[in-house]
């Protein structure tokens, strides 16, 4: 997952506003964790996913990944090695386009 750019939802999935953003990452597979297994923090990482909530009552289940970002630096050449796809991408859909402060 260490693409230049990701769209999905930020937060309820029910909600349906999807959003564009760079977010260059590694995701492992951690079935049956949540946050407090790993000392996760959803503001650094590294921090547990898990969408299939009902499993142990405690927002564990079968299908939990740890979403660790990828640093600053690494997250930045990543952009810039890419930048002429994002540049073809935002013509195509304008939607692609990767908000200031998003990264």
């Amino acid at each position: 997952m260490l693409a230049p750019v990701m769209r999905g939802y930020p937060g309820d999935p029910n909600d349906k506003q999807i959003m564009t953003m760079s977010m260059p990452h590694y995701m492992f597979y951690a079935p049956y964790m949540n946050n407090a297994d790993i000392g996760g923090d959803t503001d650094h990482g590294p921090f547990v996913i898990n969408p299939d909530n009902t499993v142990l009552g405690d927002k564990k289940g079968p299908y939990g990944y740890i979403i660790m970002p990828a640093g600053e630096a690494e997250a930045a050449k990543i952009v810039k090695a890419n930048s002429d796809l994002l540049q073809r991408l935002v013509a195509y859909k304008s939607y692609y386009k990767i908000k200031a402060g998003s990264m």
